[in-house]
């Protein structure tokens, strides 16, 4: 009988470029240092500079090429209109990483997201007594991933859980230290290093069952996971069609004033307009104050019945159709009212200690949502919410809590 080793967690090696993509980091600094002090043609290298990375890390969250160059635009906006208060030039990408974060949860309306997820870093902390796979192996210098490769490499990473994600673009494309990564992401160094080998091994195990599936890439089975994600992030960065020219003078101009002029002229020619606007709405909101004082009038007259909830219950079931509360497959929901049965309309998931919305989608089927977050190992307790609606617009909310748990 084999006995497994446990081993203490010792950090990784403080790898340089020969591992991480870090090759541009005095560069960044004597950008940054000149964009402090400098002026408007200091702030358009810099911009210039870090576009096409900006655009890179922005694009892992939101795919939409579109929607990321308005979200890539309004992080530089807030670069030039806020760097010369950076006491520090040498703190430029880990200030830059944090307005990329806040900027992408700006667009998807939601807090930055490091308070939402502190019990599943605390889960992770309590992990690490298990042994860390480490991944010290160089690549060949001269090695060149193929297209198809790299496409597959990043199809991998991109389905990675945020916060591993997270970890994986600040060690391996920004070129962090296991130190500095930890320090981004406010966790502990031995935390960092849990996230990177649960990431490397899940980005293993979609190499392995590609090859068997399509007898590709069956080179790649042995080789260490953290050199070739760097490699095919890198790649795939230098792939990536630049913001533009015009785009970054724009968002330089609107974060240095150089479009105050252009505003105050169209605020003075539109002046009419939202005076109009003002006049109308004010008119509207007066006609809508009639009208709901004369349907309440019409109510207070008219006996209405409204519909009773009489019952209802969420059933979490395990793959064999038994009720469960850990680690579910499936989900019975069913409501009803005194006009029948009700069906269901949409559902989410958040945390059990907090309201933010993890996951969400329309009709009963969460199977998919549950085999995510038990494949991406999101231990924790959570609450499952289902909007319950009838045939005339009623609708009724059910809720339960349940747990994803490691077996």
């Amino acid at each position: 009988m084999n006995e497994q080793v446990v081993t203490k967690w010792q950090p990784e090696p403080e790898k340089s470029a020969e591992i991480i993509l870090s090759s541009d980091n005095d560069m960044l600094l004597r950008l940054a240092e000149a964009a402090v002090h400098g002026g408007r043609e200091d702030l358009v290298a810099l911009c210039d500079h870090i576009a096409r990375s900006v655009l890179f890390r922005i694009m892992r969250y939101i795919p939409n090429r579109m929607d990321a160059e308005d979200v890539s635009q309004n992080v530089l906006v807030r670069v030039c209109r806020s760097i010369s208060g950076l006491k520090n030039p040498e703190l430029f990408r880990s200030w830059l990483n944090i307005i990329i974060r806040n900027e992408i949860h700006r667009h998807y309306g939601e807090s930055p997201f490091r308070g939402n997820i502190v019990s599943f870093d605390t889960f992770i902390e309590s992990t690490l007594k298990e042994p860390i796979v480490e991944d010290d192996e160089c690549l060949p210098s001269e090695y060149i991933l193929r297209e198809e490769e790299r496409k597959a490499i990043m199809s991998f990473v991109d389905k990675l859980p945020e916060r591993q994600l997270e970890a994986i673009l600040l060690h391996y494309f920004d070129g962090l230290s296991i130190t500095e990564t930890a320090e981004q992401m406010g966790i502990s160094q031995p935390a960092v290093s849990r996230y990177l080998s649960l990431a490397r091994q899940k980005v293993k195990m979609e190499i392995q069952q590609h090859a068997e599936q399509t007898g590709n890439m069956k080179n790649f089975e042995f080789t260490a996971i953290g050199p070739l994600v760097a490699l095919a992030l890198k790649d795939e960065a230098a792939m990536l069609q630049d913001l533009g020219a015009e785009l970054i003078a724009r968002a330089v101009d609107a974060g240095t004033g150089k479009a105050a002029a252009t505003r105050s002229a169209y605020e003075k020619t539109s002046a009419h307009l939202r005076n109009l606007a003002a006049v109308i709405t004010f008119s509207l909101l007066a006609v809508a104050v009639i009208i709901a004082v004369w349907l309440t009038y019409q109510l207070s007259n008219t006996w209405y019945v409204y519909p009773v909830i009489t019952e209802g219950e969420i059933i979490f079931m395990d793959g064999n159709m038994n009720q469960v509360t850990e680690n579910p497959v499936s989900i019975k929901a069913w409501a009803r009212n005194d006009r029948g049965e009700l069906s269901v309309l949409q559902w989410w998931i958040t945390r059990a200690d907090a309201d933010v919305i993890l996951y969400s989608g329309e009709g009963g089927d969460v199977a998919g949502t549950f085999a995510k977050m038990i494949g991406a190992g999101e231990f924790g307790d959570y609450t499952l919410y289902i909007s319950m609606g009838d045939a005339a617009g009623s609708t009724y909310k059910l809720y339960k809590q349940f747990r994803i748990a490691d077996h």
